[in-house]
Parts: structure tokens; C-alpha cells; sequence
């Protein structure tokens, strides 16, 4: 855990910019139970959603789902799968039903960076944000 909930996005992102990488296995059922209990340092007024960013295999997949369906009991679960290692038949089953809304599939870290994926992203979980600059379609 770096940081809980804030607004001081420069302090964030300097916390983050220290970080370094622990290699190893992906724990992706100690990361899912981690942000659930986090959710209540949340806002009490918005609804809660889980974004998992994740670029391979998680260690147990057993225990990912069932971290999966716990979490999805009390918020939405969106997956963000970065390359080709990430397994995306199993992340289809973890997300939130309809997996279609709850899974923007990135094939590679340069496109990670391009700006569409963030607008997928948001467009997906706030489909009533105003990502494109339009306040309504006609």
C-alpha cells in the first residue's frame, strides 16, 4: 500500500515515482482483497469500482476468483489486461457480468500510453462522463 485515498495527486505521484519493481509472482487475489478494504475510505455518495491493471498470469487462479466474486459482491470489477500473457478467458470469467463493459484489453505497454485507452477505460465505467466533450450524443 503507498498511499490511501486523497487528493494530493502530487504527493501520490511522487510516492508512486519512488516505487520499484519487487519481480515475483502477481498476488492478484491479495491486490483484489486489498482494494475491497480500502473501499470504505471511499466517498459514501459514489458507487465503488475496482480497476485491475494486470500483464500476466495471476499466482493461484483459484483464489483469484474467488477474490473476484467477494469483490463483485460489493463493487464493480473492471480488468485492464496489458499484452498478450494476460489470460483473458479466465479475466472474463472475474469481471463484472457483462465482460464486454468490464474489460479493455491493451495488447502492449506503448499502447497503454496512448490516451484512448484511458478514454475506453472512463467511458466504460462512466458511461455518462463527459469524456469526448460533448455533454450528450444525438
Amino acid at each position: 500500500m503507498v498511499t490511501h485515498f486523497t487528493t494530493d495527486m502530487n504527493a501520490v505521484r511522487e510516492k508512486v515515482n519512488l516505487l520499484t519493481w519487487p519481480q515475483g509472482s502477481t498476488l492478484t487475489s491479495l491486490a483484489l482483497m486489498t482494494a475491497k478494504y480500502e473501499l470504505p475510505y471511499g466517498r459514501k455518495d459514489s458507487k465503488s469500482v475496482i480497476v485491475v491493471f494486470t500483464d500476466g498470469r495471476p499466482l493461484s487462479y483459484r483464489k483469484t476468483y474467488r477474490a473476484s466474486v467477494v469483490v463483485r459482491k460489493t463493487s464493480r470489477l473492471v480488468w485492464v489486461p496489458v499484452t498478450e500473457f494476460a489470460p483473458l478467458k479466465f479475466l472474463k470469467l472475474c469481471a463484472t457480468r457483462r465482460w464486454q463493459e468490464n474489460l479493455v484489453q491493451v495488447s502492449s505497454f506503448e499502447e497503454f500510453e496512448q490516451p484512448s485507452v484511458a478514454t475506453q477505460l472512463i467511458a466504460d465505467i462512466c458511461p455518462d462522463a463527459d469524456v469526448y466533450g460533448y455533454s450528450h450524443w444525438r
